[in-house]
């Protein structure tokens, strides 16, 4: 194996990495195959990284995925969701993952030291933890620690500890991501087993390659839509970014898929974390593993013609702020501070908080207009002006469920994931919201539709009722209602948006302000 140039000892950094660089799990081993390396791409990767080294000293930092070496234990394992307390199954599983991407990691490591490189594998077990899988302490300061001591740190995704599950999967990806806020290195390159993003899964026919991608870093102009194909993980999310084929063409929507054994997130997750670098201020490059476009990608130097792979860039940066371009010139750049996580969205947060304030606001508009002014109804329904209500009530309720998914998922594109949900959320929601349907049945069995819909206002007779649920709390749909929206958000709330407890305070309060029309207010 050929060795790269020697560097001096005494060459050492102290300012932020130049390069983040992913191996991406896919791109080094063989995932349909347990533990399986591809050696061969991966030396090459090696090699190309020590030609970095040589040029430029200790300025990388590389972060790997786990490939076969990990993904097929913990998704036999369950270790993504947690549980390591409770079940031994889930703690022999997070043990197993732990043993398997360390064997990969110290493959990693010795190729890049067979090829020159000082690296230093830094598992992020044991630094790294979250909670409800967000990141409450990182490794971040000894990474950059080895680094000013002029090695390559090394780290990979992992099994981590949850202060809330009890025990997670820590992408690659996302490490990538913390590294970039915390570090805010000019350039980021993933390598994949690909030549780049593509507007479908590239083995499909018709695929064409994302070359491009631009992102608004000041407002979200011209979103992407991207969908989870069959096996995909999360859901549909606008992501705030704009694509172009090699045509120079628009691509209006992007699908992706996901191994079923992988528990990172596929490629959705990928393409978040690269546009959440292009919006911090970085340079996203997106090649394929081992050959002469992955060179390139790592280089300072701008890209070659006929350079194959996707290119990330954030659109309208302030000037001075472009630290890719900072590097190649030779000027220096600074590390800046943690930025919150961000994904990008058609929406902005400010405008789906007022979106799903309305959407919850609509059935009660409609029970205070028809309240307050039932002859106007029945001079439109007639005799089927209770018929009229519900169906018009049921909508509405569907565009309250739409509201809140809308909110939910502009903040988090993945969605709820229930084999993460702990069993005490379970224990104490779903009775919560198992007793407040049976409140919402009880009523309906007790008085009827007609009942149920102001059918007393609209021209119905309605015999009074006094037995249950009536004698047991007042307005009992209102209250089985509430019951039934607390009990979800119990079952949610360890992978809950901020802002979830906010929302179901406000439609607490519009049932309140229904039901204290009903007791008190009236039009004669």
């Amino acid at each position: 194996m050929l060795q790269a140039p020697s560097v001096p000892h005494t060459m050492a950094r102290t300012s932020p990495p130049a390069v983040l660089v992913k191996l991406g799990g896919a791109a080094i081993t063989n995932k349909s195959q347990l533990e399986t390396l591809d050696g061969t791409v991966l030396a090459s990767c090696a090699q190309q990284l020590a030609q970095i080294y040589a040029l430029r000293g200790a300025c990388f930092i590389v972060v790997h995925g786990a490939g076969s070496f990990g993904h097929h234990q913990a998704k036999a394992s369950g270790v993504a969701g947690g549980g390591i307390r409770t079940s031994c199954h889930v703690r022999s599983g997070f043990a197993g993952v732990r043993a398997s991407v360390t064997k990969l990691n110290s493959l990693v490591v010795s190729a890049l030291l067979a090829a020159g490189v000082p690296a230093v594998g830094l598992s992020p077990c044991g630094t790294w933890t979250t909670s409800n899988r967000r990141l409450v302490a990182d490794g971040c300061g000894a990474a950059a620690a080895l680094l000013a001591a002029g090695l390559v740190p090394v780290l990979h995704g992992d099994c981590v500890l949850d202060e809330s599950l009890g025990c997670t999967i820590l992408s690659g990806d996302l490490i990538i991501t913390r590294l970039c806020q915390r570090l805010r290195p000019p350039l980021v390159v993933f390598l994949t087993n690909v030549d780049g993003i593509f507007d479908r899964p590239p083995e499909e026919p018709g695929a064409q390659l994302i070359t491009r991608l631009e992102v608004d870093r000041e407002q979200e102009e011209q979103p992407m839509l991207v969908s989870s194909g069959s096996g995909g993980s999360g859901g549909g999310a606008g992501l705030g970014f704009t694509a172009f084929n090699q045509l120079g063409e628009v691509v209006h929507s992007l699908t992706t898929s996901c191994a079923a054994h992988d528990t990172t997130g596929g490629v959705l997750t990928k393409i978040q974390e690269a546009v959440e670098v292009a919006k911090a201020g970085g340079e996203v490059r997106i090649a394929r593993a081992g050959g002469p476009d992955a060179a390139a990608a790592c280089s300072p130097d701008p890209l070659p013609p006929g350079w194959v792979g996707t290119q990330g860039k954030g659109r309208r940066m302030h000037r001075g702020d472009d630290r890719a371009a900072q590097w190649r010139d030779g000027r220096p750049f600074t590390a800046a501070p943690k930025h919150g996580h961000h994904i990008p969205t058609m929406l902005s947060q400010a405008e789906s908080n007022i979106l799903v304030c309305v959407g919850l606001a609509l059935p009660h508009f409609l029970y205070a207009a028809i309240w307050f002014f039932p002859q106007l109804w029945m001079a439109v329904f007639k005799k089927r002006s209770v018929e009229a209500f519900e169906t018009l009530a049921w909508a509405l309720k569907g565009v309250q469920f739409l509201s809140v998914a809308y909110w939910w998922l502009l903040r988090k594109p993945d969605g709820v994931d229930l084999a993460a949900i702990p069993l005490t959320a379970w224990a104490a929601g779903v009775p919560l919201f198992a007793f407040g349907q049976w409140l919402n049945v009880s009523i309906f069995k007790a008085i009827g539709h007609a009942g149920v819909y102001y059918g007393f206002k609209l021209g119905h007779t309605i015999p009074w009722y006094s037995g249950f649920p009536f004698n047991f709390v007042s307005h009992p749909q209102y209250v089985g209602s509430v019951l039934s929206v607390v009990g979800a958000a119990v079952l949610v709330w360890g992978q809950a948006p901020e802002g979830l407890g906010l929302l179901v305070t406000y439609w607490t309060l519009l049932y309140a302000a229904t039901a204290f029309q009903e007791d008190k207010l009236h039009l004669d």
